[in-house]
């Protein structure tokens, strides 16, 4: 998965077979460095819901990103960007854009 410039706001956004970061022109603060990965509980709690749909991968998937979209924008942004991330998460899964195994990326 592409890391983009830690200074600009990302979104998940779906690239015929990949998930590519959409970028923005809100500056946000500096990144301190990679952070670990989010748990799977911790991304439901961000996400607001316990109901994310996807195969193992797809949801190992889903906390790398979250956890480089809280590090990138922090967990305010994530959690009031909820609904759209949700709603781009449940495309990407309804479309098999990664696949539970062997999928596209």
């Amino acid at each position: 998965m592409q890391r983009l410039n830690p200074g600009v706001q990302q979104q998940l956004t779906v690239n015929r077979n990949q998930i590519v970061p959409s970028t923005h022109t809100t500056k946000t603060k500096k990144s301190r460095g990679p952070m670990a990965d989010l748990s799977l509980e911790k991304v439901f709690s961000l996400l607001g819901t316990q109901h994310i749909k996807g195969s193992d991968r797809e949801l190992k998937m889903l906390c790398i990103r979250i956890s480089e979209l809280v590090e990138l924008n922090g967990e305010d942004w994530v959690k009031e960007s909820r609904q759209s991330l949700r709603d781009e998460w449940e495309y990407i899964v309804s479309q098999g854009i990664i696949g539970g195994s062997g999928g596209k990326i």
